[in-house]
């Protein structure tokens, strides 16, 4: 076997066992001493060095490989506990108008639902708060949409506080089936949402 066929064989055996989304092969500075065109006399070391990394990779991919498994193990774990609804705190997301007038009302509603046991995500700057505020418009609606599908309810501060975006995100709630509640006080919304969920 020449050197040139023997550095393929050996990156073929890298590429069936080392994945690149888990493993850093580490024959890979030793393959790219190998030539075709290298001369005899230093084929034969090459070649040796080889194989001797083959053995020493058979470890390195068997241990990284349990470690991989040990993790994908604990996730399932994870998702069992979640599948058997044994989250104490559900999720809700809190929406309505990013208009500065506001900026108190979505702080009460989320003080006041945080110390009701509820995990709150809400929106992150206001129209006075960040320069172009328009600019960034569809990228802060694409993350504020991730917010409600990560969430169990979606959470209207106030009644009036509704503008044609927070219409949207709620709509959009609505089309997954999702509870969407409008805040008056935290025991009319600890109610209404314990009712819903249960549903």
């Amino acid at each position: 076997m020449t050197i040139s066929e023997k550095a393929k064989t050996t990156k073929q055996f890298c590429d069936e066992l080392s994945p690149s989304c888990i493993l850093d092969c580490p024959l890979e500075d030793k393959l790219s001493q190998v030539d075709c065109s290298i001369c005899e006399k230093e084929e034969w070391v090459l070649v040796s060095v080889a194989e001797q990394e083959i053995d020493k990779f058979k470890t390195f991919r068997d241990n990284a490989v349990k470690k991989w498994c040990d993790s994908q193990a604990e996730l399932e774990r994870e998702r069992g506990l979640l599948k058997q609804k044994q989250r104490p705190h559900k999720i809700l997301c809190l929406v309505g108008s990013t208009s500065p007038n506001w900026k108190n009302r979505y702080r009460k509603v989320l003080v006041e639902l945080t110390k009701a046991g509820y995990i709150c995500q809400t929106v992150v700057w206001f129209k006075d708060e960040l320069e172009n505020f328009e600019k960034h418009r569809d990228l802060l609606e694409s993350i504020h949409f991730q917010k409600v599908r990560m969430s169990e309810a979606v959470i209207l501060i106030h009644k009036d506080a509704v503008g044609k975006h927070t219409t949207m995100e709620m709509e959009y709630a609505k089309s997954l089936n999702m509870p969407v509640v409008t805040f008056e006080n935290v025991e009319q919304c600890k109610k209404d949402l314990e009712e819903l969920l249960r549903k």
